[in-house]
């Protein structure tokens, strides 16, 4: 149908390192953009029709290093973008940006209650029905390393939950990856549990 490339794309930047569609939006995280600074990242929205790009995703606070793109969904006219390395809450503790997907307005920017360095907030993201699941596989409550996850209200940006395996521990990397549909989230432990070496999922209720 379409290959899609951005109209400002540079060698490097990492474009397609995550994708999502929905509605006919093709929403695609380049983390290595340089725009707004080395590796400060992007992401654009494209009509899955033509293939033509709609909107260049670039918040005016982000800076260099943060990868903003590295991780992206969208669903019901809002798209959501993980920047692993931002420092807001400190190093390398991330955060996810909330836009509009028709107008490319910032919404909310999402950072977790109790965030911190290296927590990679932001790794995985997913959102439907207006909740945002979002991932942050270097949080350490369980252990160095073990993750975490998280549930926000995408109107209000507001952190509902805090979602952690029962069987959890250190180097689990919870939070891996992350899915959600009809009120379960799915939430992927790439290097297993406590218990287990295999890679491991957990599926939770989202109410």
């Amino acid at each position: 149908i379409a290959k899609l490339v951005s109209d400002d794309i540079e060698a490097g930047d990492d474009f397609g390192i995550s994708v999502a569609i929905d509605n006919n939006i093709v929403a695609v995280g380049a983390r290595f953009d340089d725009d707004s600074g080395v590796s400060s990242g992007g992401a654009y929205l494209f009509d899955a029709f033509t293939g033509a790009q709609l909107v260049k995703l670039a918040p005016e606070d982000v800076r260099p290093g943060v990868q903003f793109g590295h991780s992206i969904a969208i669903d019901d006219g809002i798209v959501a973008v993980g920047a692993i390395m931002d420092y807001e809450n400190g190093n390398n503790s991330g955060s996810v940006y909330l836009f509009d997907a028709n107008t490319g307005v910032l919404l909310n920017k999402l950072l977790a209650a109790d965030g911190s360095n290296g927590h990679t907030f932001g790794y995985s993201v997913a959102i439907d029905d207006h909740v945002v699941a979002v991932g942050a596989r270097a949080d350490d409550q369980n252990g160095n390393n073990s993750g975490s996850a998280y549930l926000f209200n995408a109107f209000t940006g507001a952190q509902v939950f805090k979602l952690l395996p029962g069987v959890g521990g250190a180097g689990d990397w919870f939070g891996s990856s992350i899915g959600i549909h009809r009120g379960l989230v799915a939430v992927g432990a790439e290097r297993g549990s406590s218990v287990s070496t295999l890679p491991t999922a957990y599926i939770f209720e989202a109410t």
